[in-house]
This record gives structure tokens, C-alpha cells and sequence, in this order.
């Protein structure tokens, strides 16, 4: 089972990548500036996608264990579910259009996809995650 440290570390990666991949779509769509390719502004602002993003999903990472801690017999309950992630990634999609801001949108698809990361971490080991409402 994956530790603590490692559910950071992957989510704090999921969240870099994904922050970075909402930076560039919100910057397609018009929804964030456009600075000159390769320019100090277009540095600066990848830099700080990647940072947001894995700010965001290294602490999300965490979150499942504080829900259902691992010491717990109820450990791997509703906060590893598949039926409670799923529901919790709909809800911060539609949370998602009425954000305008870019740092914004990156915060919460990095939070997201580190949250994600770790029920993914632990559905890969021997316990496994949970399919409903356990």
C-alpha cells in the first residue's frame, strides 16, 4: 500500500501535469492571456501552473486518509470509494465553469486530480478500493 509520501508524491505529480494541461486549455479558449512563446511572461506562467497544480494535488492526495485514516477499520470506506471519488470529481467539474480565474481553474483541476491519484495509488494494491457506498 502506498505511503503517505508516495500518495504526495503522486499527487503533487498529477496535479503538476494537469495544472500545466489547464494553463495551455485556458490559454486555447481564451480563457487566460497569451504571452509571447518562450517569453519571461509565458515562463513565469507555466512555472506557476505547474507549482498551483501540484500544490493542489499534493494536499488532495492526502485527503482520502484523513477521511477514512489507514489505522481505521473503516479504512478505504467512502473516502476511497469509487462511488464518493466519482462524485466528488462531477461535482468539482461543474464547479469548474463558474470559475474565471486561471489560477483559479488550476488550483482546483490539480486538488482534482491529486485526490484521484490516490484512490487510483490504492487500487492497485492488494485491499484494493472500495465500490459503493462502503
Amino acid at each position: 500500500m502506498p505511503n503517505r509520501n508516495e500518495h504526495i508524491l503522486i499527487g503533487a505529480a498529477g496535479g503538476a501535469l494537469f495544472g500545466l494541461a489547464q494553463y495551455v486549455f485556458d490559454q486555447q479558449q481564451g480563457l487566460a492571456s497569451q504571452p509571447e512563446p518562450w517569453s519571461k511572461d509565458d515562463l513565469i506562467g507555466t512555472i506557476g501552473a505547474l507549482g498551483l497544480g501540484a500544490l493542489a494535488g499534493a494536499i488532495a492526495a492526502q485527503l482520502p486518509d484523513l477521511i477514512d485514516p489507514p489505522d481505521s477499520p473503516n479504512h478505504r470506506s467512502i473516502g476511497h470509494g469509487i462511488a464518493g471519488t466519482s462524485i466528488l470529481a462531477s461535482q468539482l467539474n461543474g464547479f469548474m465553469g463558474t470559475l474565471t480565474d486561471p489560477s483559479s481553474r488550476i488550483l482546483v483541476r490539480g486538488f482534482q486530480v491529486g485526490y484521484i491519484s490516490h484512490v487510483a495509488a490504492d487500487a492497485t494494491t492488494s485491499q484494493r478500493t472500495q465500490r459503493s457506498a462502503d
